[in-house]
């Protein structure tokens, strides 16, 4: 799920953040409504993550997709 780096730290991927929009590589975190249409324009993922502004290299905004409970269907975990 990650990519270990130099000194330990870890790089998350985009297609685990609950902000990713996999059909279109966008990210759902950073986006502009236009104020006439109502229409909402999503950044790319790429460009997310190469603007120091934004999630930069590093995923400052990343947040994990919640892992699922196996049990969850049979009524409860363990």
């Amino acid at each position: 799920i990650y990519i270990m780096i130099a000194k330990q730290n870890i790089i998350p991927f985009c297609k685990d953040c609950v902000h990713f929009i996999s059909k279109k590589s966008l990210c759902a975190k950073f986006k502009q409504q236009d104020l006439v249409t109502g229409q909402v324009k999503y950044d790319t993922a790429h460009k997310a993550r190469n603007h120091p502004g934004k999630c930069d290299t590093t995923g400052i905004h990343f947040d994990p997709v919640p892992k699922q409970n196996p049990y969850t269907h049979f009524g409860g975990g363990l």
